[in-house]
């Protein structure tokens, strides 16, 4: 390192803060080399927190507020102002800092479990327990994210860590990154049916309907016991207003599976806007029916709130592939417990 430059001053400031528990002599380092070159977001953020830790609020906040500027992905910022205004008694202010901090970055946790802290303050107890919840599924993921790229980083070419790997990835809606991953697990076994899966369900969802319809078609070549392949490419034509290969690929589906719920439910929005509704009325009471004796096997008939939504559910809501694994393979955030997606065994 340059003995004056901002990466010198930097490392040293952390090493007095850090290491030393010097804050004024850190604050001033940063101070001086942010006189010199203003544009670099982790000198901010370093130099908020020393401020943090010497009750400097007032210039803590004005510092994030910078590095948040510079950087506006960047929800570390956002989520430090946060709590620069959650010490201060600001709730409303932090609560808009931490939602700032969620948008920037929807897979991160943390800014859920501030929002959590906060509106359990302003006495918003059902919002505080929606937040909650979902810290604790971002949680999961950033768990399984996490185990799998150290398998990855251990063995890159294993197919299906790079699959579970996109899968997540998929699930926070890291959309680059679950295509890297998925197009990694087809490139490193053709034959591996949930890679192809994984990927045509992230191409729909971008609206690339061919080739969604291209990758889900070679899933069900590699794995036609995933029926429910064939309700989402039955899905894919017919968006693509390829009517015919819909209706035949929704029916092919609920020969092999009769209570595949999605499938009858798309059917019938099909059939209906063709104008036969005697036939697509069959179609959803058969959805409702399926859903009904699924409900029943998980012994949620009790939870009416949750049946309702999921009875009235006319669309599938997300275009996820069901995770391939057990529990024996299943990262260690999953096992001992019901894993936290959906697994198609059937």
């Amino acid at each position: 390192l340059q003995p004056d430059s901002l990466s010198s001053r930097y490392a040293m400031a952390a090493v007095l803060f850090g290491g030393m528990g010097k804050a004024d002599e850190a604050a001033t380092v940063l101070e001086t080399a942010i006189e010199r070159d203003s544009s670099s977001v982790k000198v901010y953020k370093l130099l908020g927190d020393i401020y943090l830790s010497l009750n400097r609020t007032d210039q803590a906040k004005q510092v994030f507020g910078r590095a948040a500027a510079l950087a506006p992905t960047d929800w570390e910022s956002q989520n430090l102002l946060g709590l620069t205004y959650r010490r201060e008694g600001a709730s409303g202010a932090a609560a808009a800092a931490f939602r700032q901090a969620a948008l920037r970055a929807p897979w991160e946790p943390h800014p859920h479990l501030n929002l959590a802290h906060v509106y359990k303050q302003q006495g918003h107890l059902e919002a505080a327990k929606n937040e909650r919840r979902i810290f604790e599924r971002l949680r999961l993921w950033q768990a399984d994210q996490d185990w799998y790229l150290v398998k990855i980083d251990g063995d890159s070419t294993d197919a299906r860590s790079h699959f579970h790997l996109g899968r997540i990835y998929f699930l926070q809606k890291r959309l680059d990154r679950a295509m890297r991953h998925f197009r990694l697990a087809v490139q490193l076994d053709p034959d591996f049916g949930p890679g192809h899966y994984g990927l045509g369900a992230l191409l729909h969802s971008m609206g690339h309907l061919e080739a969604a319809i291209e990758a889900y078609q070679q899933a069900y070549r590699c794995d036609p016991k995933r029926v429910v392949v064939l309700n989402d490419l039955g899905h894919a034509y017919h968006q693509a207003g390829r009517l015919e290969a819909a209706l035949a690929t929704y029916k092919k589906a609920l020969a092999l599976r009769p209570d595949l719920a999605l499938s009858s439910r798309n059917l019938g929005d099909l059939l209906a806007a063709q104008g036969k509704s005697a036939e697509a009325i069959a179609h959803y009471k058969a959805a409702l029916e399926a859903d009904l004796n699924r409900l029943a096997e998980s012994n949620v008939q009790g939870n009416l709130n949750a049946s309702e939504k999921h009875l009235v559910k006319t669309k599938r809501e997300e275009m996820i592939p069901p995770a391939e694994s057990t529990a024996e393979s299943a990262p260690p955030a999953a096992r001992g417990r019901e894993l936290h997606y959906e697994i198609d065994t059937k």
